[in-house]
C-alpha cells in the first residue's frame, strides 16, 4: 500500500529527501499503531507492513461500521501522537482527531 509503485513514483517526483523521511516515518510509526490496537492481535505475525495493513483492514472490515470509524480514529490519534513525538498525552491527540472526524462528516 504505502510501499507501492505508486508511493515510490510520488517520492519520486517530490524533489528533495523531506517526502521519503516523510513516507519511512509515516511506515514506522504505521508500524507501531496497528501493534498497539488489540482488534489487530493476528496481524502481530507479520514482519512485512503490507501484509500487517491488509491483515487490519480485514479485521477492520468485519466490524461493525461505527466501531470501523472508532477503530480507524484511534488509529489515527495513535499515528498523530507518534508523529508528534508523543509531546501530549494521548487523549488529547484522541479529541484531536476525533474533532477533526467530525468536522469532516
Amino acid at each position: 500500500m504505502l510501499s507501492s509503485p505508486v508511493a515510490d513514483v510520488v517520492t519520486a517526483i517530490i524533489p528533495g529527501e523531506l517526502d521519503n523521511n516523510a513516507k519511512s516515518q509515516l511506515l514506522t510509526v504505521l508500524n507501531k499503531a496497528i501493534d498497539v490496537l488489540t482488534i489487530a492481535e493476528d496481524c502481530k505475525q507479520y514482519n512485512n507492513l503490507n501484509d500487517k495493513l491488509k491483515c487490519f483492514a480485514q479485521e477492520v472490515n468485519k466490524r461493525d461500521p461505527q466501531l470501523q470509524d472508532a477503530l480507524l480514529q484511534k488509529l489515527a490519534s495513535l499515528v498523530s501522537g507518534q508523529l508528534d513525538g508523543n509531546r501530549l498525552q494521548q487523549y488529547l491527540y484522541d479529541l484531536y482527531t476525533q474533532a477533526k472526524y467530525s468536522i469532516g462528516k
